[in-house]
């Protein structure tokens, strides 16, 4: 009987390693949209939908120094936005819902790593935007 070829090793090598990487992240998106935009790069992130239901998940990294501008806003329906530095504790940066005006904050971590931002919905939202900015 002839041993996993290299091909075999290297196939498994890489299904261990993209196992092992998904089971890193702490938080994970699960939503239902429909006309849905988001980014997310190292300086911003954002979304913008028609209607959207669930939880979406931003990666920003952040230095010492630097803020991260938050600005929510919804037509119809009620969601939280929350954050954690570096796989702390999550920390309430405001809530939004129908009928509120835009709702703004500005985030300083004060530490440098990666903060996860969380939007989550307590049922389902229309026409709804939301923005956050990193800067120092």
């Amino acid at each position: 009987m002839k041993p996993f070829g290299r091909a075999a090793c290297l196939l498994m090598a890489a299904a261990f390693l993209a196992v092992f990487a998904a089971g890193c992240a702490p938080y994970r998106s699960s939503y239902r949209a429909v006309g849905f935009v988001h980014t997310n790069t190292a300086e911003e992130a954002g979304m913008s939908f028609f209607e959207f239901e669930g939880t979406m998940v931003f990666r920003l990294p952040v230095q010492r120094g630097e803020k991260i501008e938050c600005i929510g806003k919804l037509g119809t329906g009620s969601a939280s936005v929350r954050a954690a530095i570096n796989d702390h504790r999550d920390l309430e940066l405001f809530t939004v819902g129908a009928g509120m005006p835009e709702e703004n904050c500005l985030f300083e971590p004060n530490d440098t790593g990666v903060v996860w931002i969380v939007i989550e919905t307590t049922e389902k939202c229309m026409n709804g935007e939301f923005t956050f900015n990193v800067h120092e």
